[in-house]
């Protein structure tokens, strides 16, 4: 086997592997916001920001286990949804939200430059969100809170 052949191989196995979970990840994700847009409606609360895909980074906390990863995010008048590709839904009432602030590193991770939306809540533990604005999360997040 000559090297050409090693890589297109090598090619041919990673995109048999990534188009599935890809593909798979952006159902879930149309899902997710559908299934989240409709429940909020089901409650009366208004919808401020989302729902939007986002990086929910893990917070390593008990309140709401280890999690992380993909998720969507929907922000309302009275709470802030996150809603995992793999896992269960997290809510964060807004009178729990002490700080917000924006940081391009969040323990010790850096993505590629983008901004992380962090979140201090009232017991001292931080969750992060990589947006696609963050100035406009904050902003709302800030009239809110």
């Amino acid at each position: 086997m000559n090297p050409a052949w090693i890589i297109l191989l090598v090619f041919a196995a990673n995109a048999l592997i990534w188009i599935p979970v890809i593909v798979w990840m952006r159902r879930r994700s149309a899902r997710l916001a559908k299934d989240t847009q409709d429940s909020i409606t089901l409650s009366g609360e208004q919808t401020i920001l989302g729902p939007e895909s986002v990086l929910f980074q893990k917070p390593m906390f008990h309140r709401f286990g280890v999690i992380g990863g993909n998720a969507v995010a929907t922000l309302t008048d009275k709470r802030l949804v996150i809603s995992p590709l793999a896992g269960s839904r997290v809510e964060i009432p807004l009178s729990d939200i002490v700080e917000i602030r924006q940081s391009k590193w969040y323990r010790g991770n850096y993505r590629g430059g983008y901004t992380h939306v962090i979140l201090t809540l009232q017991d001292g533990k931080e969750v992060a969100l990589l947006v696609i604005d963050p100035e406009r999360w904050v902003e709302a997040l800030h009239r809110k809170t």
